[in-house]
């Protein structure tokens, strides 16, 4: 086969719903025709960001501006109806139609990327945290999780994954019981999203 090189100009944001796939568009030089249209080809998508390697990307439709704050709308798990938290976000660069995430998602976060006006609206509706309710009353709750770890650098490490979490206020890390006591605002954070952060800094939790 033959090798081109493009660009990228347009992702679709809507995913196909049986193949899971987005299409989309890329810009090359087809000076001998050899590019018909409905052709099939294998890609590789490389991207000058060295610095952000393994970081989340997401639709810049998903994001809210309040002037000071990038927000977005995160599915709540394990619940019987459909429930959404706000959640405060840092973003790097612009890629096209999407955002870089440096930090405030997590692998596996389902992220509203179509309708977060609505579900934003539904909220203030309801006095929740939401764009223009910044800062509900905090709802201070304590939680014991059981983390797995051997030295004192994982005790740092477990500590400072979790603190890092906007709403997490305290977190202590028992060496020999495995034990990690916190406290955290749940209007801001949850349990699931303070797992998932210890475990990306290398740490089971169960």
């Amino acid at each position: 086969g033959k090798t081109f090189t493009g660009r990228i100009s347009f992702i679709d944001p809507i995913l196909d719903k049986t193949t899971r796939t987005a299409k989309v568009r890329v810009e090359t030089t087809n000076r001998e025709m050899l590019l018909k249209p409905e052709m099939y080809a294998n890609a590789i998508v490389k991207a000058p960001l060295k610095q952000y390697n393994n970081e989340i990307v997401i639709p810049k439709s998903a994001v809210l501006w309040t002037g000071k704050r990038s927000i977005v709308y995160v599915k709540q798990p394990d619940t019987d109806v459909a429930a959404f938290m706000l959640r405060e976000i840092e973003l790097g660069p612009s890629l096209g139609d999407s955002y870089v995430v440096i930090s405030g998602a997590n692998d596996g976060d389902e992220i509203v990327t179509n309708g977060a006006f609505s579900v934003d609206a539904s909220a203030q509706l309801e006095g929740k945290r939401s764009m223009m309710n910044e800062e509900p009353p905090s709802k201070d709750e304590h939680a014991m999780m059981l983390v797995q770890g051997m030295c004192e650098m994982c005790k740092e490490r477990i500590e400072k994954a979790t603190t890092s979490i906007k709403g997490v206020s305290s977190a202590t890390w028992d060496m020999e019981k495995k034990e990690l006591h916190l406290h955290y605002d749940s209007h801001r954070t949850n349990l699931d999203v303070i797992g998932k952060a210890i475990a990306k800094a290398g740490h089971d939790t169960d």
